[in-house]
């Protein structure tokens, strides 16, 4: 009959290792391989001897299809009463109680239930064990236990972790563990088991132990269903029964998005099932970090030795989409992977990197999607993206953005965005500037915009409200404080009307000629960057794109993103970036940014109940010159049924 997975799991030094990554797919002590898709908090590890005990926590990767698991945290026990519950999860902010940002994404430290100070570098030490934290990895380390974990802090759409469960002692303990993690006897045969340790048949289709089969195992054996078994401790405002959804059934729709996975997830994963998993349920990056983990399952511990403090305290990550290799991309044929664990990976499906053309050779015919919230078109600028175009560079309405070389998209998204940064703005005095965005029904619209300039913030408002005077500033978080500058520059305010203002920052001593201008309509607030250069944004990104490349680029600098509801998401404002607004609102990082449901199917609705035609719209933004402008006015006025938002542009 055939193998379920590979055999001689311990190595002759008498240790072995389990592997859990992405949605999460596990590779247990034996080197069998399935999902776990359930969430809520589960027995990972358990010793028949003594309290040794491992659970971890999965929560949902997303809101979107199929709604996989990842892991985001993990707990030990260890035998005895001197050494302390310890607990590493991600933290629901920044400002969470002593929390360390690492790679963008917050994370605490729990020993017997208090949340514990933690560094890069120095980690932290507690009775019994320690905890090492370099760049994006955790390495979580009992020594007289014989017991090692090494977490790696990864965002695909939202903050998890990738876990390496080390037993220097395997052959010591070949029959007294059980649970997620199988038992590390060299026999993949009995790795799945009963909360007694007996052996449960395991299907020999790989494709059942991605789905059904495996999720029913771990929901009926590992699944805690009682708030006394879970070890793990809840921040402020959240519960056990907030993580419990051991009573779901399974999904069944998460296998019709491998199987219908996209042409270009399939040119990543190949027919890796796990890999499709991850690419279209948490993006592309997500199914090339499935491959990289794969690849590297193998990895050691060594770049966590005797390496110095000072060398490591730097700004965590290059952000949430790093690309696997700038090279090609290498996929790995789940058919011919026997072991990942044993062996390194021999069937390998290179995807050269496709690099995207400067100028017009970026072609809205292949860009573009009848979709308007990922629609992207080229205005007719040339080729080269250094040669400002004439048209100003920002975001209006409901909201279009304007990138630096002209290109329109939307994104209808409910956050905070970084439009623009640079730290080396205007030789170092810096620049951030943060849209925050209002979702409704379909479409959104820019609330409010806060732009830093050195060491001040300005913040600017819209109102619905016509006979409101005031003009809704803050300046350094002061309700309409002085106004004479922002970082040195200009600033002046002119009322249009009774609902349309209209603020200007003359940068003018630094670059001639070039201004930020921010007006409101009513609610609505634009953003503009007029007459831009290279001198002035020449290193800005954001969700303008790269002003250097003139591409429309992930955090990581390299990667280019052509879906723009992921392009989108992926610059919302995180943690480790300055707080621009005065007040927080919902969501904030890690919670994601809040998608409309049916943006293309809504409008479609829209249009057939509109009570302004198609032609009157176009008729009221006939005026405005840019053809790509006006067709952004007409879905506006479509959408929010007023004529009057001409105005907005």
């Amino acid at each position: 009959s055939a193998k379920v997975g590979s055999a001689k799991s311990i190595t002759s030094d008498g240790s072995c290792k389990a592997t859990g990554w992405g949605d999460p797919h596990m590779i247990t002590f034996d080197g069998l391989k399935y999902d776990v898709h359930v969430k809520g908090h589960i027995t990972f590890l358990e010793s028949l001897d003594t309290n040794f005990e491992i659970q971890a926590r999965t929560e949902a990767a997303g809101t979107g299809k199929g709604a996989p698991a990842v892991t985001t945290g993990v707990v030990v026990r260890q035998p005895g009463d001197k050494i302390p519950i310890v607990q590493v999860s991600m933290a629901d902010s920044a400002a969470s109680e002593k929390a360390l940002v690492i790679n963008n994404c917050p994370v605490q430290v729990y020993a017997d239930g208090l949340p514990i100070d933690f560094s890069f570098g120095s980690g932290s030490k507690f009775t019994g064990g320690s905890i090492k934290v370099k760049k994006n990895k955790i390495l979580w380390d009992y020594p007289d236990q014989k017991v090692r974990l090494r977490l790696k802090v990864k965002f695909y759409r939202r903050c998890l972790f990738s876990v390496d469960y080390m037993l220097l002692d395997c052959k010591d303990r070949t029959d007294s563990l059980i649970g997620v993690l199988g038992s590390p006897n060299d026999n993949a045969e009995d790795e799945w088991m009963d909360r007694g340790g007996t052996p449960i048949p395991i299907p020999k289709i790989q494709r059942s132990r991605h789905y059904k089969p495996s999720f029913d195992y771990v929901k009926e054996n590992w699944c805690i269903k009682n708030s006394a078994e879970s070890l793990f401790t809840n921040e402020p405002g959240k519960t056990f029964d907030y993580y419990n959804q051991c009573g779901n059934e399974y999904d069944s729709t998460l296998e019709d998005v491998a199987d219908n996975a996209s042409d270009k997830c399939k040119d990543i994963c190949g027919d890796n099932q796990s890999c499709l998993i991850d690419c279209e349920t948490m993006g592309e990056e997500a199914g090339k970090g499935a491959i990289e983990d794969q690849l590297t399952v193998n990895d050691d511990d060594s770049d966590f030795d005797d390496f110095e403090e000072s060398s490591i305290k730097e700004k965590s990550g290059s952000g949430s989409a790093k690309s696997v290799k700038e090279e090609s991309v290498k996929s790995i044929k789940e058919s011919s992977v026997k072991s990942v664990k044993e062996e390194s990976v021999k069937s390998v499906k290179e995807e050269s990197v496709k690099s995207i053309k400067e100028g017009s050779n970026k072609s809205s015919s292949k860009d573009s999607k009848d979709d308007s919230s990922t629609r992207i078109e080229r205005t007719e600028l040339g080729d080269s993206p250094t040669a400002a175009p004439t048209t100003p560079s920002g975001s209006k309405g409901d909201p279009h953005f304007i990138t630096w070389i002209g290109e329109h998209f939307e994104y209808h998204g409910q956050c905070d965005l970084v439009l623009a940064e640079d730290p080396e703005f205007a030789d170092g005095f810096g620049l951030d500037v943060h849209i925050r965005t209002k979702l409704v029904r379909y479409w959104s619209y820019i609330k409010s915009v806060a732009i830093r300039i050195g060491t001040d913030i300005i913040e600017i408002e819209g109102t619905a409200d016509t006979s409101d005077s005031g003009e809704h500033y803050w300046v350094n978080h002061e309700w309409e404080g002085d106004l004479d500058t922002i970082g040195g520059f200009p600033v002046t305010m002119n009322r249009m009307a009774a609902y349309k203002r209209q603020f200007e920052i003359d940068l003018g001593s630094a670059f001639p000629g070039q201004k930020i201008i921010v007006a409101t309509f009513k609610e609505f607030v634009r953003v503009e960057f007029v007459n831009k250069s290279i001198d002035a944004y020449g290193k800005c990104r954001g969700l303008l794109g790269d002003f250097a490349s003139g591409s429309t680029l992930a955090r990581d600098g390299s990667t280019v993103l052509n879906d723009f509801t992921e392009y989108g998401a992926e610059w919302q404002v995180l943690p480790s970036e300055p707080r621009l607004f005065h007040l927080v609102e919902h969501p904030q990082f890690p919670a994601q940014c809040i998608e409309p449901e049916d943006p293309r199917g809504e409008r479609r609705r829209r249009l057939a109940e509109s009570v302004i035609s198609i032609e009157e719209a176009e008729r009221a933004c006939a005026t405005l010159k840019d053809p790509l402008t006006i067709k952004d006015c007409v879905y506006d006025i479509i959408a929010t049924q007023d004529l009057g938002m001409v105005g907005a542009f």
